[in-house]
């Protein structure tokens, strides 16, 4: 894998992460109007990037090995 690649994979597995994590962190200004109870403080931009780029990490290592590993050859999928 090419180091161009590897960080295109890493970069998109990273805004993935980003987008699946932020509406369990972030709070909208409508909530504060609307009287919405708030069951958690919510979390930091930067904790939530601390942990995205954990997670995107881990999931770049699984496809990594994939590649790297020829765990899944894709030449042999029936397509």
């Amino acid at each position: 894998m090419s180091t161009t690649l590897g960080l295109a994979i890493y970069f998109i597995c990273w805004w993935m992460v980003w987008f699946a994590a932020l509406p369990f962190a972030a709070r909208g200004r409508g909530q504060d109007a609307l009287n919405v109870p708030d069951v958690k403080p919510p979390v930091s931009l930067w904790l939530l990037a601390g942990v995205t780029t954990l997670i995107s990490g881990l999931i770049f290592a699984v496809i990594y090995a994939v590649i790297a590993y020829r765990l899944l050859p894709i030449d042999q999928l029936p397509i």
